[in-house]
């Protein structure tokens, strides 16, 4: 099972520091949210799939514009690594699913990524 970043954030004092348990909670919700709508897909359109992706993506954004979340290029990646681990691991081919968008699968993210 992917691994929320968010999990790994909790045990570094450093992250914490700087970002206080409730905005962590905050985001892990969200992620949380995200799985359990990719685990409903089932075999879904790629709009659908896309539109998970939209609303974890914009939900991320919130978070980071309301609550300072400052994430940084390791957070974006590992991010961004969830993302796509976590619908792969739900047999969405993700590959295949950028390429029929005419994307890289790295750029999934990125028609709504503000972080």
């Amino acid at each position: 099972m992917a691994v929320r970043p968010t999990e790994k954030w909790r045990t570094d004092a450093d992250v914490l520091w700087g970002r206080p348990e409730p905005l962590v909670d905050l985001i892990d919700e969200a992620l949380r949210a995200f799985e359990g709508e990719v685990a409903s897909l089932g075999d879904a359109s790629d709009e659908k799939v896309f539109d998970v992706i939209r609303r974890v993506v914009v939900e991320l954004n919130i978070l980071d514009h309301e609550h300072g979340a400052g994430f940084d290029e390791v957070d974006r990646a590992e991010l961004c690594e969830f993302i796509e681990a976590t619908l792969t691991e739900h047999g969405i081919d993700v590959p295949a699913l950028a390429k029929r968008r005419g994307i890289e699968p790295s750029e999934i993210t990125d028609e709504w990524r503000e972080w």
